[in-house]
């Protein structure tokens, strides 16, 4: 299987993440998007406006050279335009895509624009006003940071090799460059030496970074972190802790096992098939992960909860969590599988068998094909205002039609429903699909109904409980405006895409107040008073 797709750091990515000193070392799981990524600290500025450079080394593009060879500044994305299209090289190895100027990225919720201020310049803007400026587009460094709180990182190259980076609080980072990549850097305050960090390479790539504390020309090790890789092996170690991290990697790159050196036989194993990822910890504890398009949709947990999570297909934004007890389940209140449900002759239903042994727990799958009918039904249930009840079904699509195509589901319960449009873009793996309702009045029957048009797709493991557990959020553009759970809901409001006001289970009303530079300045709540 080739590993194709990279990921990254995106906040979406499942992954597993540990520390080894002061590097936080992540493995996601997603087999097309397998990798293990290390964030590296070289030293912190002093004082205000304070400046955190690190590198970031992504294994699966650690052959790609630059100027740290294997690694990555995080205060250098480069941009790169090609003829309308502009794209975005992040430091942690994803690339992000803009179609022509300002034509918002919804995942990233950024634009790049272009203006003429005495000179070219092209500028990414982020929905809070941050801004990186760009003088030249063939994979070139910034060429300056602009943050909305003041905070302004001036970058200094020469033919696209870094010279230094500064600010206005007196903090100036020099690089030094021998022709093939950055060998060390040197920080300053105030024109004192104050840091030095020195980079090694073996076979040009990058194998260690040494951090020096400098005071009167004296130079004290802080930190000092190696990579050593060999065929299918990575080695991270801490050299002043002397301790490290060993990974094993299969030949598509993935991480198959990993263990520390304190514990060497304690080892985490990790297994992969195209839509599936297997870990099993140093206890034997196997939790096992399925994926849909990239997207972690949900996974099975070593308790026997399934834990699922939903996302925007285009945004990568969560839309709903739900836990769910697969091996000790609640009683099913429907009683037939989706066979049994009414339809006429626009869909046809019929038993579905597949090879795929991840996802035997599935029940009762049948394969629908829609041209353009409903299917659905009634259960003559009786309950209580405040029931909470929820319809758990898994889904694969198998072919999409039309653009007008679509699979729809509702669910009601009395007079109350709840309805779901299912996203036809995820062709790979199931979706575990959940809808809750409480109800709002004592109730007599629960409906469900499935609208399928131009689509063919797999329907199993059908199941109505009596359950509590879903989370759900709620977006209006960019930014999240409601979370509700059973117990806990907090509503936003927003102005500028800083939040304005929030209101919560058992909170009060808060509105907040800000300047010019995005800093709150003031937090206003109504009075309290306690009734005895």
């Amino acid at each position: 299987m080739a590993v194709t797709l990279n990921q990254g750091l995106r906040n979406y990515q499942e992954s597993i993440s540990h520390e080894i000193g002061g590097i936080s070392a992540q493995v996601n799981l997603c087999p097309s998007a397998s990798n293990i990524l290390l964030i590296i600290p070289l030293f912190k500025t002093i004082g205000v406006g304070v400046m955190t450079p690190s590198l970031i080394y992504n294994y699966q593009i650690r052959n790609s050279g630059g100027l740290f060879s294997g690694a990555h500044f995080t205060y250098f994305p480069t941009l790169y335009k090609n003829g309308s299209n502009i794209y975005i090289n992040n430091p942690d190895g994803t690339v992000d895509y803009y179609n022509g100027y300002n034509n918002v990225n919804p995942e990233t919720e950024s634009y790049v624009y272009y203006s003429y201020a005495g000179r070219d310049l092209y500028i990414l803007k982020d929905k809070y006003e941050n801004k990186i400026e760009y003088l030249e587009h063939n994979y070139s460094l910034p060429y300056r940071i602009l943050y909305k709180n003041g905070m302004t990182i001036n970058v200094q190259s020469s033919s696209n090799i870094p010279m230094k980076i500064d600010n206005v609080c007196g903090d100036e980072i020099y690089f030094s460059y021998n022709g093939s990549y950055i060998t060390n850097l040197i920080y300053y305050k105030n024109n004192v030496i104050k840091y030095k960090t020195y980079l090694s390479y073996t076979n040009n790539k990058l194998s260690g970074v040494e951090t020096k504390v400098v005071d009167n020309n004296i130079e004290t090790t802080i930190e000092y972190y190696t990579i050593t890789e060999s065929t299918n092996s990575l080695v991270v170690k801490d050299e002043i802790m002397n301790y490290s991290y060993t990974y094993t990697l299969n030949n598509d790159n993935q991480v198959i096992s990993f263990y520390d050196s304190y514990y060497p036989t304690n080892i985490t194993s990790i297994s992969y098939s195209d839509t599936t990822t297997t870990v099993t910890d140093i206890f034997g504890k196997t939790s096992k992960y399925y994926f849909c398009n990239g997207l972690p949709n949900f996974y099975l947990d070593s308790l026997g909860y399934i834990n699922e999570k939903s996302y925007d297909y285009i945004t990568k934004r969560i839309k709903e969590e739900n836990r769910y007890p697969l091996l000790n389940p609640k009683p099913n209140l429907l009683p037939v599988n989706i066979s049994g449900f009414s339809h006429s002759t626009g869909l046809s239903v019929t038993s579905y068998s597949e090879t795929d042994t991840n996802y035997d727990f599935i029940t009762d799958k049948y394969k629908i094909v829609g041209t353009d009918d409903t299917a659905s039904y009634l259960i003559h249930e009786s309950g209580a205002y405040l029931d909470t009840i929820q319809f758990i079904f898994y889904v694969k699509v198998l072919v999409e039609g039309e653009n007008d195509s679509k699979l729809n589901v509702s669910f009601s319960i009395g007079p109350k429903s709840v309805y779901r449009a299912i996203d036809l873009n995820y062709k790979e793996g199931y979706q575990f699909v959940s809808l809750e309702l409480t109800a709002s009045y004592n109730y007599t029957y629960i409906s469900m109904n499935f609208e399928a048009k131009g689509v063919q797709a797999v329907v199993g493991g059908l199941s109505v409980i009596r359950n509590t557990g879903l989370k759900s959020y709620t977006y209006n553009d960019t930014n999240l405006t409601s979370f509700n759970s059973k117990y806990n809901k907090k509503d936003l409001e927003y102005d500028k895409n800083l939040v304005s006001s929030s209101v919560g289970t058992n909170l009060p009303a808060t509105n907040y107040k800000y300047d010019n530079r995005n800093n709150i300045t003031k937090e206003e709540k109504p009075y309290l008073l306690d009734v005895n």
